[in-house]
């Protein structure tokens, strides 16, 4: 996962509280009194030719003004909830990819039973596990096309590739070549079904040319760990993790170059890339970076929120998504219509955190998380 998150499950309650009425026994007399007194106040409400309760000034409301804290929070949002079959005390989803507006997957784990791999062919109306034979953690999952794809994590001792090239019928382990106590692999890119990235701690970066057949480390000079990576085709690439860390390629990998993020303290989460120019970078509280020119400048937007963000996709160079989320203020689900220049917070109809995003156009999304959330939008969130 790009950084710790918590399950989350500090929904308000909604309603009225119970009051236990309370009772004791009076003296006859004062019985009599009260029965006098109500009967005096009946009659005097009788005479008011509103009839109402309310004791607003305008006294033009012939209803009660309190409302229930339903009332207060029953907006609308255009992501609802699918469903993903996981239990939702021990399941956690971390990435999700679409190969197209039907054909999604979501990788994670549980705790109960090892690495997930969901999948749908139907735009996630329903959503079925695959069998990863594996007990390790998914972090990442991309897909060349509905049939060829990647998901990596961590199985210690080393870090696991998975590829699929039957839609995920069956998936089989390839050799990620990190095997120290600490290999872990946070992220995955393809350009094709051929040539593809993967990124994980200590800096490291595996590439192959001939779909996960091979893999091979490409000498990356960071050392901070690495949870991001996006190619735009299959030279030109970026790397992002902690300490500020950008990295770029634009040979496919044989040689990459820092870049200044303009900070080295923010732990960067996640990158999408439009094209070779325009590109988006999030990270810890509430950073979102944008480059114009290759990432040879990344300039600050102005996102809204402190809350960490983990993941951003852009459909295009102007649509585009980032959710997020924190214990004390989960469901995080930013978007922009015009590149960045302004973000907007979406009601995603959820409190608990939210991990990874996917698009597979500017108006149908699906966003993952703890719990094993899945929330999706046919409208762009709007």
């Amino acid at each position: 996962m790009a950084w710790e998150g918590h399950h989350c499950n500090t929904r308000p309650r909604t309603g009225r509280p119970a009051f236990r009425r309370r009772t004791s026994v009076l003296p006859a007399v004062m019985l009599l009194f009260a029965s006098i007194a109500v009967t005096l106040l009946a009659s005097a409400c009788g005479s008011n030719s509103g009839g109402g309760t309310s004791t607003s000034p305008q006294g033009s409301s012939s209803a009660s003004t309190t409302s229930s804290p339903q009332s207060s929070t029953s907006a609308t949002t255009a992501w609802k909830a699918q469903n993903s079959g996981l239990d939702n005390s021990t399941a956690e989803l971390d990435a999700v990819a679409f190969a197209s507006a039907r054909d999604g997957w979501a990788v994670g784990a549980d705790s109960a039973s090892g690495g997930v791999i969901l999948a749908t062919t139907d735009g996630g109306t329903t959503w079925k596990a695959q069998r990863p034979h594996t007990q390790a953690t998914l972090y990442g999952v991309a897909f060349a096309n509905a049939r060829d794809g990647w998901a990596v994590g961590a199985n210690p001792p080393g870090a696991i590739i998975l590829a699929t090239t039957n839609g995920g019928s069956t998936w089989k382990a390839q050799s990620s070549g990190l095997t120290s106590s600490t290999g872990q692999l946070n992220g995955v890119a393809f350009a094709n079904a051929h040539d593809g990235w993967a990124v994980g701690n200590g800096g490291a970066i595996l590439a192959t040319t001939n779909g996960g057949t091979t893999w091979k480390a490409d000498n990356s000079g960071a050392t901070a760990d690495l949870r991001g990576v996006a190619f735009a085709n299959a030279r030109d690439g970026w790397a992002v993790g902690g300490s500020g860390t950008i990295l770029a390629t634009t040979d496919g990998g044989a040689t990459w170059k820092a870049q200044s993020s303009g900070t080295t303290t923010t732990g960067l989460s996640h990158i999408a890339v439009a094209n070779a120019k325009d590109g988006w970078v999030i990270g810890g509280s509430g950073t979102i970076l944008a480059t114009t020119d290759g990432g040879a400048t990344w300039k600050a937007q102005s996102s809204g929120t402190t809350t960490d963000l983990f993941s951003v996709a852009f459909a295009n160079a102007t649509d585009g998504w980032a959710v997020g989320g924190a214990s004390s203020n989960g469901g995080v689900i930013l978007a922009t219509t015009d590149g960045g220049a302004t973000w907007k917070a979406q009601n995603s109809g959820t409190t608990v955190i939210l991990i990874g995003v996917a698009l597979a156009n500017a108006t149908d999304g699906w966003a993952v998380g703890t719990g094993g959330i899945i929330v999706a939008t046919t409208t762009g969130g709007t």
